[in-house]
């Protein structure tokens, strides 16, 4: 990769351990204010702001990332496209909020989706502002937007609980943090991109974009099959404790996943550009996302008791049994999520996104039959039996596709995944031998012994892979920046 694409790289994750830090802090706060009730019906918002989303910008915001040839009348139209479009599905959201309402049996959502619908009609030029950051490299401009935005949620958000808003506080600031966002973006952004309309262009952008647009709404049902199918069948209660479960296993995925794909989606389309070998790198960062993610997933995963009880308390104890199955999600998850990027990459979105579509067709019902025979548990076992075969089949699409062997994918995550198996096994023993202890000494006592056993196995079965992914770090963090 090239050398704004290595310093790019830490501040990607620089970006998710300092909005991390402020978002789970600011849960765990929430979490204490309010009821599990209060979350679902949060969560129910956000999933009816996301399905509307995904329609918003043609999938135009990932073709502006890998087409690195676009020029200034592309990016106006794209630009235009997405603002008018995310107007529209603003006004559409409020206007479909009571039948919404309606069909989940919660009235109090349809006002929660007339606030939200201003979320919505901000989202294009969010979208594409952010995207413009990504695809320039400009991460340490992106990171500043994104402090701002959850910085501003955080203070609205528990000022308007405290001022006993409830839910309708979550809501407002919702919308405050993305005023909030867009105007960062605004002001950090490398260049303005002047508005334009080609309706010649418009053809060969669709063309373009349409495997994105496909893998959105893959990914939206994907992401949100599960809490829709927990909020019909079990309610809104049970869905605030999953809802809050799955976003601390989804820890592996938006912060170490996304931040490294955000980057090397770029990288790769740049190399891609210039016609040089991706190969190589793509099975170093693989391994990177397995030795990174392995030890945060069966922390969260293995010791899910104790971290409930610590950080949100008694009323929250349902959360405990799925988040343990979680942790085995998101371990696969990252490494889900790290080859659908390379295949977005390589010009094989239309590949990967029907691959996803057949999944999540047999998601669908799977997820419903958990739900009703297995409560949270059920459904969270099925998501992570999804995740384990789209893994599988999208690393089959990489050999097939791009040249890169099956067996030398397995062969960079193998030993990494045995030892991490290692370390869930020390940190659940530890957790049962500590069951009676504070939740604070189980916490530390589980994942302190968790990651020496894991880290152990890593240093005797690859011993110098530990420290060539220290220097790797410490050589990305010191090169100095150079211009693209």
């Amino acid at each position: 990769m090239e050398d704004k694409a290595r310093r790019a790289l830490p501040l990607s994750l620089l970006s998710f351990g300092a909005n991390k830090v402020i978002t789970v802090g600011t849960t765990i706060v929430l979490a204490r204010l309010l009821d599990p009730t209060e979350f679902g019906l949060f969560a129910l918002a956000i999933m009816m702001l996301a399905l509307l989303s995904m329609f918003n910008d043609f999938g135009f915001g990932r073709l502006l990332i890998a087409r690195q040839d676009l020029d200034a009348v592309a990016k106006g139209t794209m630009l235009t496209a997405m603002v008018a479009t995310s107007a529209l599905l603003g006004l559409a959201l409020a206007a479909v909020s009571s039948p919404i309402a309606g069909l989940f049996d919660e009235p109090r959502l349809q006002s929660l989706l007339v606030i939200i619908a201003v979320t919505l009609a901000l989202s294009g030029p969010v979208w594409f502002y952010d995207t413009l950051l990504q695809r320039e490299l400009e991460f340490k401009a992106r990171l500043v937007a994104q402090v701002v935005q959850n910085i501003a949620f955080a203070a609205v958000a528990i000022g308007l609980v405290l001022l006993d808003h409830g839910v309708t506080g979550l809501v407002v600031a919702n919308v405050a943090s993305y005023v909030a966002y867009l105007a960062c973006l605004l002001w950090v952004a490398p260049y303005h991109v002047r508005p334009a309309f080609a309706r010649g262009r418009i053809g060969e952008l669709l063309v373009g974009s349409r495997g994105f647009v496909v893998q959105g709404g893959v990914l939206f049902a994907q992401q949100n099959a599960d809490n829709l199918t927990v909020a019909k069948v079990l309610g809104s209660g049970p869905l605030g404790a999953y809802f809050l479960a799955y976003r601390l296993a989804q820890l592996t995925t938006e912060g170490i996943a996304r931040p490294v794909a955000n980057v090397t989606f770029s990288a790769f389309s740049r190399m891609r550009h210039r016609g040089e070998d991706w190969g190589a790198a793509y099975l170093s960062t693989l391994r990177m996302i397995a030795l990174a993610a392995c030890p945060v997933a069966f922390v969260v995963g293995a010791a899910a008791d104790p971290v409930v009880r610590l950080l949100y308390g008694p009323k929250w104890l349902v959360m405990i049994g799925p988040l343990a199955i979680l942790g085995l999600w998101a371990i696969l998850h990252a490494l889900e999520w790290t080859v659908m990027s390379l295949l977005n990459t390589i010009g094989e979105a239309d590949v990967a996104a029907a691959a996803a579509t057949a999944a999540i067709v047999l998601l669908v019902p799977l997820l419903v039959l958990g739900a009703e025979t297995g409560g949270l548990n059920g459904v969270a076992w099925v998501l992570t039996g999804h995740s384990a075969a789209m893994t599988i089949v999208l690393a089959t699409l990489v050999a097939r596709r791009g040249g890169v062997a099956l067996r030398d994918q397995w062969a960079a995550v193998r030993t990494i995944l045995l030892a991490g198996a290692v370390g869930w096994g020390v940190t659940r023993l530890i957790t049962g031998a500590t069951a009676q202890a504070p939740a604070v000494l189980g916490v530390l006592a589980a994942g302190a012994a968790g990651l020496a056993a894991y880290y152990a196995a890593i240093s005797l079965a690859l011993p110098g892979l530990l420290g060539h992914a220290l220097r790797q770090a410490r050589e990305t963090v010191r090169r100095p920046a150079m211009r693209a």
